[in-house]
């Protein structure tokens, strides 16, 4: 299939049936014609979509994580704060570096290049995808942390330590490679010649259905990770009321002394 074609729904006996193929035009079009016409509409999205909007923002955010860990690296070696928590946040924000970097290269790359070859994006945004899933294992990991020291405060002071942490972060890449292996060797079975006459395999029959399990697992990890949160907020929810029923207590004992 030349790159670039765009996709076609076609009708039969009700089902609709998504492919790559031609559509089949009644225009005075040539094949080259149209091929380069849908070429330069995909280039358009590409640079509205990869480029004008997704540089000036990666950018912003490059710089910002780059302060934020900056700031973290320092707090851990002074030990101002919690090193388990705050080594996992150092974890995601370099998660998030690689994000925004890949997001840049990207960027560049579709304003640069007249002809997008959409392959070269798909095989980038893997290690976007990849480095997300890097990021978001940190977060899930300090939702459940937070959980576990609100829920069984004594347990989580016995049981998580540096070294635990450290692990974490370690199965945080491994899933990065991973994401990244798995997404590539699907694309590299529909876009190689030969793996593609080995497997069998098609946009349609592969790709797609990768695409589907992946984002659905990074929808359901994300929401997992609010659950964790919002748990969390509602264990400490009868804490922190007393801790303001105690000031307002405290407060009226130094009103009454006071007067």
């Amino acid at each position: 299939m030349p790159n670039g074609i765009m996709t076609n729904i076609t009708r039969y006996n009700n089902y609709l049936f998504q492919t790559d193929c031609f559509k089949n035009y009644s225009t005075t079009e040539t094949a080259e014609e149209i091929q380069q016409r849908i070429q330069n509409e995909l280039n358009l999205v590409y640079d509205t979509y990869y480029g004008w909007l997704a540089l000036p923002l990666a950018s912003i955010a490059l710089i910002i994580t780059i302060i934020f860990i900056i700031s973290i690296f320092r707090a851990i070696r002074q030990h101002r704060v919690s090193r388990k928590s705050y080594v996992l946040l150092l974890n995601r924000s370099i998660g998030d570096l690689l994000v925004c970097t890949v997001a840049i290269f990207n960027g560049i790359y579709v304003l640069l290049e007249d002809d997008v070859n959409r392959d070269i994006v798909q095989a980038v945004d893997s290690f976007f995808a990849a480095s997300y899933w890097a990021a978001m294992v940190s977060y899930v990991s300090l939702s459940l942390l937070k959980l576990y020291a609100v829920a069984r405060p004594f347990d989580y002071r016995r049981n998580v330590n540096m070294k635990r942490c450290i692990h974490l972060m370690i199965i945080s890449w491994i899933i990065f490679a991973f994401i990244a292996v798995f997404s590539l060797s699907f694309m590299a079975l529909v876009k190689i010649g030969f793996l593609r006459e080995w497997s069998g395999c098609r946009t349609e029959t592969c790709l797609r259905p990768m695409f589907r399990i992946r984002n659905f697992f990074t929808v359901s990890v994300y929401l997992f990770t609010i659950i964790c949160f919002l748990l969390t907020e509602d264990l400490l929810a009868p804490f922190i009321s007393g801790i303001e029923m105690m000031r307002e207590k405290f407060s009226d004992i130094d009103f009454h002394f006071g007067n």
